[in-house]
This record gives C-alpha cells, structure tokens and sequence, in this order.
C-alpha cells in the first residue's frame, strides 16, 4: 500500500490556491484581523487599495496601515466586536483609502466556539454616496421650486380675483341698463364679455383648488351624507344648462349613506355634469347612478355624447386635457379637481368611452360606517 501523505498535500495545495484565488477575485477590500487588531491576511483588492503587495501588511496593526493612527478610531467596528462577540456593520469615511466604505465584520470562532478574530469586509460606496448627495440636492432644488410655484399660483389666483370682481360688477350694471340703454349688438357684446369672464373665475377656482391640494391644504368636513339628496341637488343646479341644449338628466341613486365632504363631492357630480353637457349634442340623455357593495359605492355620471378615443383616456385627468376641439366654458382642470378630491376621500375614479358612443366617468366612496 502507497503512502498517500503526497497526495492529501497535493489536494490541500490545490484547495489553498482556489481560496486564495477566490479571495482575490473578490472586488471588496478583505482582510482578516486577530484580537490583537493585527493583519492575518488581506486579498489582493485591498493591498492595492494600500498601494502594497497582500503579503506587507501581516502582523501589523490594522489601524496602522488603514487609518495612520496609534490607536484604533472610535467607530472601529472590529474593537466592538472584541467587546462583545458580535458582528457589527459601520459607515466608514477613510482618506487613505479614497473614499467611503459599508465595512462588516463577521467573528471567526473555533470549533469550541471561542472568538479568535474576525473577517473584515469593506465594500466602496463612495459613488453611491456621491449620487445620493446629488438626488438630494436635486430633490431640495425640486420641492424649493413647487413651493415658489406655488406661492405664485396663490398670489396669481387671488390677484385676479379683484379684476375679475370689478368687470363683473360693471358689466351687471350695464346688463341691468343702469348706465344706459344698450343697442342689441351692444346686448351681444356685453354677453360674450360675461361669459370670459366668467370662464376665467371658473378657471381661477379651479386653479386654486388644484393649488391647495398639492400643498395639502385642502381640509375635508367629512359626515355621513345621503348620496341621493347631493346627486338630486346638483341636477336641480345645472337643469337650466341642461335644458339650454335640450339634454334630459335622470338621477337613478338610491338613498345611499356615505362619508365624505358634501360640498365637495357636490363639486365633482357638478363638474362630471357640467362635462357630460358640454360634450353631448342637443337632445342628449345623460345618467347620475350609483350602487353599493362591499363598503363602497361606485357613483356613475354616463352621456350619449361624443365620446374618448381609447388612447386619450389614461389623460383626461392629467390637467389641461382636453379630448378633441376645445368646448366653450371648460378649463381643462376640472377633472383633475375631480380625481384630487376623490382620492382624498381614498377613492377611485376612472372614465369608460368609445368614440361616437359617449363616455362614462365613476368614482367610488366609502360607505358611512354602521353602528350599533
């Protein structure tokens, strides 16, 4: 029988230099350090991190060759480690190293489980740091920017509110004939001017909702509210719009109990309406309906109208959108105070359309909680 000590040398020779390969292919600085903070062992990434060969660190402090110091620095996760036993991970900023490091370092036990040292592994995050500096700069510059924007739209909103107030005060004095007689073309005029004007107050609000809602200053007076009394009072307001176009509006919601700002959600049946006639030719049939299941109701407002191409519909609620040819009296943010308000009810709202076929617009709301 051959002694085989020559071969096991062989097989432990080999399985040495496929973990010293190993351990050098390793992109992250390695090293290995007994209790004493002496080097055991460091692999190749981390000698020329040091501007050395792996084997010129061995039996020298850590601290010595990675920081420059006598002694080893307050945050040093290895002398935690000493302490307790237990692995530790720090953010580590070294100069001598150039840059910042996500540094771990793992106990190694022996086979009775005593701590004999620990592996060090320092992985570069300097770019990472970099970039995230960078995001957040970016991101201070970007919420500096929405709040000036901001400011503005609220000094703009409320500015034109004074001019606006003063046309429509002396434009009723003329409708009245208190400064005179008017000629019919004079009549015509006169009305074309009310109706801008009151297109830019509509415009103004609008623009003032959407405002607060993206500061979060839109409070709600939730209550429990009865669906039908909301959807039956804003068909009764915009009736005279509806019967100006020859449009027949049927309200087919059942006395359902919901939580939420009646005034609000008043505002989106109204502005849901509003759209619903202005974009249904005259003899039109327009629906308020809602149903209730599973702790929500869903709220339909549905027209005969002309319609939503499939590829407009994701955009009708982005703002300034307006599917086709621009209709009088619209100011293209309604229905992103529609979706603004629904989800601070924690709604829903979605529109269904064909071209041609008229187009349907939903939301949902919670249902007011039973007691008793």
């Amino acid at each position: 029988m051959s002694d085989g000590s020559g071969q096991l040398h062989q097989v432990y020779t080999s399985a040495e230099e496929v973990w010293q390969q190993t351990f050098d292919a390793l992109p992250d600085l390695i090293s290995i350090h007994d209790l004493q903070h002496r080097v055991l062992r460091i692999n190749r990434a981390m000698a020329e991190r040091l501007g050395m060969k792996p084997g010129d660190a061995v039996g020298e402090p850590c601290y010595v060759r990675v920081h420059g110091t006598d002694a080893p620095p307050p945050m040093c996760p290895h002398s935690r480690l000493i302490e307790d036993g237990e692995g530790h991970i720090a953010e580590v900023r070294e100069d001598r190293l150039g840059g910042d490091f996500l540094v771990s370092v793992t106990p190694i036990h022996d086979s009775e489980g005593k701590v004999l040292g620990s592996v060090h592994v320092a992985r570069d995050i300097t770019e990472n740091k970099r970039l995230n500096e960078q995001l957040a700069s970016q991101n201070r510059q970007l919420e500096e920017a929405a709040r000036m924007k901001a400011e503005f739209v609220d000094m703009a909103v409320h500015d034109f509110a004074g001019p606006l107030n003063v046309i429509r005060g002396w434009g009723d004095l003329m409708k009245a004939g208190v400064l005179g007689g008017l000629s019919e073309e004079q009549q015509d005029a006169l009305e074309q001017v009310l109706k801008a004007e009151q297109n830019l107050e509509d415009l103004r609000r609008d623009m003032l909702d959407v405002s607060r809602f993206e500061q979060g200053k839109m409070d709600l007076d939730v209550s429990s509210v009865s669906l039908h009394d909301v959807a039956s009072d804003c068909a009764r307001e915009l009736g005279p719009l509806a019967e100006g176009k020859g449009h027949e509006i049927a309200v087919d919601v059942p006395d359902i109990i919901v939580e939420c700002d009646r005034r609000r959600i008043g505002q989106v049946i109204s502005n849901l309406l509003a759209n619903a006639i202005r974009y249904t030719e005259k003899g039109g049939h327009i629906e308020i309906s809602a149903t209730a299941d599973e702790g929500e109701t869903t709220i339909s407002v549905k027209d005969d109208g002309r319609g939503i191409a499939e590829e407009d519909l994701e955009k009708v609620f982005s703002g300034f959108y307006r599917a086709g040819e621009r209709v009088e009296g619209s100011t293209g943010l309604g229905l992103v105070v529609v979706r603004r308000i629904v989800e601070a009810h924690s709604g829903r709202v979605w529109c269904e359309s064909q071209l041609g076929r008229g187009s349907t617009f939903c939301f949902t709301l919670p249902l007011a909680r039973r007691t008793g």
